[in-house]
């Protein structure tokens, strides 16, 4: 059932952390548009203020210092782009090959600017910056924690590792949840019977568009900031391309977590047969409520595909799902087995009827035929006499 957001309080049971939700978008968010990262930020504060046990408290302290480490993670990889500038700018080897990791394991090891070597060059590449923008350095200090605060939900860029094993960026970390997910499901395709492997196939090849997506997105990124002067000269373009990119991810990600969920929840039955049983019906699940790239973003080739699993999952709630919990309806699948059953055998009583038809007019044609000749024969032999 669909109903405007301001209305459903009126028609649903909410906990008391759903209705604190709700009041808080509604009042934050009336007459805008509701995007991924903001629904984000709302929930964890909303979160906060109901952690009222310590294992509560306790996770979302976790969660707010991981977003503080993801903030100071991307600082440290602006900084570092802007240092292998100045370094290749002044000839100085050791800046070229700055990189994150090594500014971030030289901060934590000296504890930040109370080292002076880590201050003078953090002092050094800004008044490169503060002399190739003409900008003062209190302005380029403020642009460079702008672009932290707009990128740390990606975390560090232009990393020398594989972007999907990042530990830094709530999206960089649902990216690579997606593609262990992909990888998982794989395996388990590669082992299952045809008409499971074809449904595991659907799933991956939903999730490789979106990985697909994203993989680009975190480039287009990079790209915008690589040239680190230009970008902080033009804030104002840069920081509307970079948010447009990483609202993006964050769409494209969005919905992932919970269908992951579902699967690992299937994945952690100890017991071989149970587990596999498990994630076929996970995998059911997640076909019904799989996210889809939007036609913009697809070719022919992917549209028509897409089509085939609408048609597929439309299939499936027709036949396997109890409307009322959202789970598979085994008294339902039993009567559509044996309406499907004797659908079988009205088919094969016809066909064996038409064909019992067939034969008796076959056999009518050729009495027919031979008492024509009969007759022709007799009327032949009566014309010799």
């Amino acid at each position: 059932m669909l109903v405007q957001w301001i209305h459903l309080t009126e028609w649903s049971s909410m906990t008391a952390r759903d209705r604190l939700l709700h009041q808080a978008v509604s009042e934050r968010f009336e007459g805008h548009d509701l995007l991924p990262l903001d629904l984000h930020r709302v929930v964890l504060q909303v979160e906060e203020s109901l952690a009222d046990r310590e294992e509560d408290r306790i996770a979302i302290q976790a969660a707010m210092a991981q977003r503080r480490h993801d903030r100071f993670a991307a600082y440290i990889s602006l900084l570092a782009e802007a240092t292998r500038q100045c370094g290749v700018a002044t000839r100085d080897r050791f800046m070229t090959r700055a990189n994150s990791a090594l500014l971030m394991r030289a901060i934590q090891a000296s504890q930040g600017e109370t080292n002076p070597r880590i201050a003078s060059l953090t002092n050094r590449v800004l008044d490169y910056l503060v002399g190739q923008t003409g900008l003062t350095f209190q302005e380029v200090s403020k642009r460079i924690e702008e672009l932290s605060a707009l990128i740390a939900p990606i975390g560090a860029i232009n990393l020398s590792t594989d972007p999907g094993a990042k530990q830094e960026g709530y999206l960089s970390l649902g990216y690579g949840r997606l593609r262990k997910f992909m990888e998982e499901l794989k395996a388990h395709e590669r082992r299952s019977s045809e008409a499971d492997a074809n449904e595991a196939l659907l799933v991956l090849f939903s999730a490789k568009e979106f990985c697909d997506f994203v993989s680009e997105r975190l480039r287009d990124v990079e790209q915008s900031l690589s040239s680190f002067i230009d970008a902080l000269q033009r804030i104002k373009e840069t920081r509307e391309d970079v948010e447009d990119l990483i609202n993006d991810i964050a769409y494209a990600l969005d919905g992932w977590d919970g269908l992951i969920d579902v699967w690992n929840e299937a994945s952690r039955i100890p017991d071989a047969a149970q587990a596999s049983s498990a994630r076929r019906r996970a995998i059911q699940h997640i076909i019904l409520f799989l996210p889809m790239m939007p036609s913009e973003e697809s070719g022919e080739g992917t549209k028509r595909v897409w089509n085939g699993i609408s048609i597929h999952r439309a299939a499936m709630v027709r036949q396997f799902t109890n409307w009322l919990d959202d789970t598979l309806d085994e008294d339902l699948i039993a009567r559509v087995k044996a309406s499907q059953d004797m659908e079988k055998k009205r088919l094969r009583d016809q066909h064996r009827a038409a064909a019992l038809e067939a034969e008796a007019s076959d056999r009518e044609a050729r009495r027919r035929k031979k008492r024509q000749i009969r007759r022709a024969l007799r009327a032949v032999a009566g014309g010799a006499v």
